[in-house]
C-alpha cells in the first residue's frame, strides 16, 4: 500500500487536535457563558464583616427618626432612666414579629452593643445600646465661657441622635426592661395595646433646650 500523502497526514493531525481541544473544554461550556457566570457573582452578598471591619467611623451618628421601623405607629413618649435628656419613644408594630424586628435592627445597628437578646415563651426580645452614647460630651476641652458655648453647639447638633433600641412585646410581664420600667414609673399600662410588638427608641435631647439656657 502506498504511503498517505502529506496533505492527508496534516488533515488527520488537525482533526485529532480539534478533538482534543473539544474534549478539554467539555460540552456546553462556551467562553461567553463563563463570562456570564463571572458577572453573576457581583450581586452575591459579601461575607459578614469582621469585628474590626464592622466598626463605624468615630463621627458616625445614627438619628432616631431614621431607625423607626417601616410601618411602625407612634404610641407615646416618656422620660427614660436618664430623665428628659434621654427620652423613650414607644412604637407599635402590628404587622411584624419580634424575630423580624430583632434581625432588622441587628443588621442596621451591627456595631451597637447587645444588651439583651433572648427568646421568652417563643417571643424574641432585643436591646441594643450605642457603645459610646455620650462620647460627644467629651470633645470639649476648653474651660470657662468658651466651653459652655461650644457645648451648646454640640448639644444642639446631636439632638435626636439614637442611644438605644429595644424590641419588646406587650404580653411580656413588664420585666426589667425599658417597657417594664416605663409601665412602673409612668403608669402607662393602660396605654399599651395587648398582643403587640413594641419598639422603644431612646434618643438624646438637647440639654440646653431643656434648661432654656
Amino acid at each position: 500500500m502506498k504511503n498517505k500523502s502529506p496533505i492527508i497526514k496534516v488533515n488527520i493531525l488537525v482533526c485529532f487536535l480539534v478533538i482534543l481541544l473539544l474534549t478539554a473544554c467539555g460540552p456546553g461550556k462556551p467562553v461567553q457563558n463563563v463570562r456570564e457566570d463571572e458577572s453573576t457573582t457581583v450581586d452575591v452578598p459579601a461575607d459578614p464583616p469582621t469585628e474590626s471591619e464592622s466598626q463605624p467611623p468615630s463621627d458616625e451618628v445614627v438619628w432616631m427618626e431614621d431607625m423607626v421601623y417601616p410601618g411602625a405607629e407612634f404610641l407615646l413618649e416618656v422620660d427614660g432612666i436618664g430623665g428628659p435628656m434621654s427620652p423613650w419613644r414607644f412604637y407599635t408594630v402590628p404587622n411584624a414579629s419580634g424575630e423580624e424586628l430583632a434581625e432588622y435592627y441587628k443588621q442596621q445597628l451591627y456595631w451597637f452593643d447587645v444588651e439583651r437578646d433572648e427568646i421568652v415563651d417563643g417571643i424574641r426580645y432585643l436591646s441594643l445600646t450605642h457603645p459610646e452614647p455620650m462620647a460627644f460630651m467629651d470633645s470639649v476641652e476648653v474651660d470657662g465661657l468658651e466651653a459652655i458655648e461650644e457645648m451648646k453647639e454640640i448639644s444642639k447638633a446631636m439632638d435626636g441622635s439614637l442611644l438605644s433600641v429595644e424590641v419588646a412585646h406587650s404580653n411580656y410581664g413588664h420585666g426589667m426592661d425599658r417597657l417594664g420600667f416605663a409601665v412602673a414609673a409612668h403608669g402607662i399600662a393602660d396605654q399599651i395595646p395587648p398582643n403587640t410588638t413594641i419598639i422603644v427608641l431612646e434618643y438624646y435631647k438637647d440639654l440646653y433646650s431643656l434648661l432654656d439656657y
